[in-house]
């Protein structure tokens, strides 16, 4: 009857155990999923700029205007920071790089680019 009970017991335990793994990685994972979609969405809000300002001449002051919510991109993220590329080599695209570095210490990021405008012409 003893050794029934300390196997029931020793069952419960390894659930538990089980039920508390699972319990972490779901922490670690909405964690993650939070950052990616901060990330995601600091990175949209550079590339709306570019669109919301269009002309070729502008670009070099559209990401300084960028470059100044950086603050931003640091308070929402960990050790996170933002990196603008306007391309110039005829593809009119414009590459925006969200870095962070995860809970875990793993450094993460985003790209994603866009097409903006292609002529000065634009009123």
């Amino acid at each position: 009857m003893l050794l029934e009970a300390l196997i029931a017991m020793i069952i419960f335990v390894i659930g538990i155990l089980g039920l508390i793994g699972i319990q972490a990685a779901m922490v670690r994972n909405t964690a993650d999923a939070q950052f990616r979609s901060t990330a995601t969405y600091l990175a949209q809000q550079a590339i709306g700029m570019f669109w919301a300002d269009p002309k070729q001449s502008q670009r070099d002051i559209v990401i300084e205007r960028i470059a100044a919510l950086d603050g931003e991109v640091a308070n929402l993220l960990p050790n996170g920071e933002r990196e603008v590329f306007a391309l110039v080599d005829g593809s009119h695209t414009v590459r925006v790089v969200v870095k962070w570095a995860g809970p875990d210490g793993i450094e993460h990021n985003v790209t994603l680019r866009a097409r903006v405008a292609e002529n000065d012409d634009i009123d």
